[in-house]
């Protein structure tokens, strides 16, 4: 009976930790990526053919927001 109860505490903590976890990497993630998306956006590309241009300026943040989204879906297990 008592290592039950103790199962059930340890796994509530066990879930209070993977919350702060994921709290803590979303604000991490919440900063890091406008600045990283204003230097994609002001990078210098006069010289660059316009199909490399756009697979750069738009697909590139578009696949890396896609890829944080789907990290944090995995890590949450709904």
């Amino acid at each position: 009976m008592l290592e039950k109860i103790k199962q059930k505490r340890r796994a509530f903590h066990d879930k209070i930790g993977a919350v702060v976890i994921l709290v803590i990497a979303l604000f991490i993630v919440a900063i890091l990526i406008p600045p990283a998306l204003q230097q994609i956006y002001g990078a210098n590309t006069s010289g660059w053919n316009s199909a490399v241009i756009t697979v750069f300026q738009v697909l590139l943040p578009v696949l890396a927001i896609i890829g944080v989204a789907l990290y944090f879906f995995k890590e949450v297990k709904v």
